[in-house]
């Protein structure tokens, strides 16, 4: 896996986020963004509704199939795509890095700014951020290049 896409996974499957329920200090601890069960990591990027919702936009735009549930399953989805370095290997790993950041950022919104989650307009976000990865050099709009990120 790309580095920086390895590293973003790993944060946030990881038992350092400070989610709600390693903050000692309050009271309630549900999920801010579904207000259900209590906000885990695991909860926060698999089992919340919303996450859920990103998720199965971010597969359906990649056009894969497995579904995307847990660390295990997202990984399965995106197993082989990063072996070697050809610009959809690297793509798919900047899908993937930026939805588990724009999961992360809709949480702060939804307890810093009262934001509300909007699923169509994360992905919408997701999308943007990994097209402005994209090299300019890229034909954007050969199929080869073009196929599994559109």
């Amino acid at each position: 896996m790309h580095s920086i896409g390895a590293h973003i996974y790993d944060v946030a499957t990881s038992r350092k986020l400070l989610t709600r329920n390693r903050l000692k200090y309050l009271d309630d601890k549900s999920c801010v963004l579904c207000n259900g069960a209590e906000e885990s990591v695991h909860h926060l990027y698999f089992i919340c509704p919303i996450a859920r919702s990103i998720w199965n936009g971010i597969r359906d735009w990649l056009g894969l199939r497995k579904i995307m549930d847990s660390p295990t399953t997202v990984l399965n989805a995106f197993q082989g795509v990063y072996r070697g370095n050809s610009t959809l290997n690297m793509m798919r790993c900047a899908v993937l890095s930026a939805t588990v950041y724009h999961v992360w950022n809709i949480k702060n919104g939804v307890m810093f700014d009262n934001a509300k989650p909007n699923v169509e307009e994360i992905i919408k976000a997701i999308k943007i951020h990994v097209f402005r990865c994209i090299p300019r050099s890229i034909d954007f709009f050969q199929p080869s290049t073009r196929s599994g990120l559109l």
